[in-house]
């Protein structure tokens, strides 16, 4: 959203990204800005038509958005910002929350059947964290990962916790000096270690942010563009599943762990 523009520009912007129709957001606004205002001011003050006036205006007072002083001419007034802000606020909260209710409850008529060798690609810091999560939620016996700063946060390091409370044996791959200490500290249940030599410090453009491989035939690996001053950093990443999945042995043999089967993964405990 461009801050520059009038703020009834980018009011009538933000209220048709939450649904409202480019009438209604117009007509909003308009008496938000002339309380009071009969059907041909708010055309006035508008881009609405002048036909379409009375049943957008009544429409958004049936919804609670305006109220309305029967006479001739027919006045309406909008209830304050705040109020508006707290309504819509309550909708989405409760659509989102249904929403997960809905997609729980969502099966797959088509699942990949277990053991199966498949490939997703996937992008964003979001995306790469959930999978993450997954991952290492999946994990009975073992996960390994090789963590680096951009791609921890305080979720993750809660599943990491969780996971060792839970009896996985965990290995955390780190380079950081300090990194190393403050994991140590904070997951104290997993095993730290200095990655293979494959996966020593960050270098080249895009650099390997995490790679993670559990137990479960699965490895999750993420890289990272370099930050400029005009782009935030892109994460992309890609998770191969599949116990004769070409993606899943080779990284599998890269970390020391065999190309099937479980085992400690190479590396140098403190």
């Amino acid at each position: 959203m461009d801050e520059s523009l009038p703020a009834d520009h980018r009011a009538r912007e933000l209220l048709a990204t939450l649904g409202f129709t480019d009438y209604e957001a117009a007509c909003l606004v308009a008496v938000m800005q002339h309380p009071g205002a009969s059907a041909a001011e708010i055309a006035r003050h508008s881009s609405l038509p002048r036909s379409r006036v009375y049943d957008v205006a009544d429409r958004l007072a049936s919804e609670g958005y305006l109220e309305v002083r029967e006479g001739d001419p027919k006045e309406y007034r909008a209830i304050a910002g705040e109020e508006i802000q707290a309504m819509l606020r309550d909708q989405y909260e409760t659509a989102v929350d249904d929403l997960g209710d809905a997609l729980s409850e969502v099966d797959e008529l088509d699942a990949i059947a277990d053991g199966s060798c498949s490939v997703w690609s996937f992008s964003g810091r979001r995306a790469s964290l959930s999978r993450s999560w997954e991952l290492i939620e999946g994990a009975e016996e073992w996960a390994w990962l090789l963590a680096r700063p951009g791609l921890l946060s305080e979720d993750c390091v809660d599943v990491l916790q969780r996971a060792t409370d839970r009896g996985v044996d965990l290995t955390l791959a780190v380079v950081d000096h300090e990194l190393r200490d403050w994991l140590g500290e904070r997951v104290p249940g997993a095993s730290l270690v200095d990655p293979p030599a494959p996966f020593g410090p960050e270098s080249g453009e895009p650099a390997l942010a995490r790679m993670l491989v559990t137990d479960q035939d699965a490895v999750l690996t993420v890289t990272r563009s370099q930050e400029t001053p005009a782009s935030s950093p892109q994460f992309v990443g890609c998770l191969g599943t599949g116990e004769a999945c070409g993606f899943v042995r080779t990284h599998r043999l890269l970390v020391g762990l065999g190309a099937t089967g479980s085992g400690a993964a190479a590396g140098t405990e403190e």
